[in-house]
């Protein structure tokens, strides 16, 4: 019986040995995919800054995204250019 929980976990699951005393170019076993992606995958994302900052790096390299959340049309083209550009930092 160990005498805490983290006793049998492996150097991974610590921050010290699994990132930060290590290469950036060393990072191993930090994530691993669910599912394979290509660019032919219809992607769509909604909500929030975050997924309006990954939209636009989908488009950037040729993904099929689509934007769940347009503008509605009555926006006129300069709002709705703003709109569509990843959320700024709001902080004052």
């Amino acid at each position: 019986m160990s005498s805490n929980p983290y006793e049998a976990q492996p150097p991974k699951a610590f921050w010290r040995s699994a990132v930060s005393d290590v290469s950036p170019l060393q990072l191993t076993e930090l994530y691993t995919p669910k599912f394979d992606y290509d660019p032919q995958m219809r992607i769509a994302s909604a909500g929030s800054c975050f997924a309006q900052h990954i939209g636009a790096q989908f488009k950037q390299r040729g993904f099929r995204f689509r934007d769940m959340e347009p503008p509605p049309p009555m926006v006129d083209g300069a709002k709705r250019a703003v709109r569509r550009s990843p959320c700024r930092d709001r902080r004052p």
